[in-house]
């Protein structure tokens, strides 16, 4: 049954803390600029851990503050080798990203408890590049210094919370996230391995802490 009898609760202040599981999509990537395009580009997937603070202001819209960790995916590609024939090299990197988003969340209200929710952020991401190493088909290693990155990232989620205490409810939702580019750091002769159209898919589930 739908629950309209709700009471109106202002100055509703939470803590939240989440775990998920991190799908990224393949980005493009280049070495240069315009130097080389790779190929069979694969971005593995992750977890994450994140903690935030929020604002209840009614039954209906809440807002929160978030700081969420991707731990590092491993990346997989190839380039092309003019000189060695066309064959492949192989390109193996490391990217992790930190998010500091602002959210704004419409609550439909509960129904048998569960509360259904959509969503939406925007803030910052930090991208962090390492381990960036390439083998060359003849058996030369190009290695690349690490990199940070800051970017403008966005966010779109839906999800449901269900209450397991007074003062808490289980969190448990989908978010898809647009992080940008990313960039390594600067080899001898200036040029780095940029990642173009970072995304994320993310499967998400956590408790918020009402005080």
């Amino acid at each position: 049954i739908y629950e309209v009898d709700e009471p109106y609760q202002p100055g509703n202040w939470y803590l939240r803390g989440d775990i998920g599981y991190v799908i990224p999509t393949d980005p493009e990537v280049t070495y240069g600029p315009g130097i080389v395009a790779f190929i069979n580009e694969d971005l593995d997937p992750t977890w994450m851990i994140g903690a935030g603070i929020g604002y209840r202001y009614n039954r209906w819209f809440r807002t929160d503050l978030t700081v969420d960790y991707r731990f590092h995916s491993d990346f997989y590609g190839n380039t092309v080798c003019g000189a060695c024939g066309g064959l492949l090299s192989q390109e193996n990197y490391k990217l992790s990203t930190t998010t500091f988003l602002l959210n704004a969340y419409y609550d439909f209200g509960a129904w048998q408890g569960f509360t259904p929710y959509v969503g939406a952020g925007a803030g910052f991401a930090y991208h962090w590049l390492s381990d960036l190493v390439g083998v060359n088909p003849g058996g030369g290693v190009t290695i690349v210094p690490d990199g940070g990155t800051w970017t403008w990232a966005a966010a779109a989620m839906a999800g449901v919370s269900f209450p397991v205490g007074q003062n808490l409810l289980v969190d448990a939702g989908y978010r898809y996230l647009w992080l940008g580019n990313a960039k390594s750091g600067a080899d001898g002769i200036g040029n780095r391995v940029e990642y173009s159209g970072l995304s994320n898919h993310e499967l998400r589930i956590g408790a918020r802490r009402t005080f």
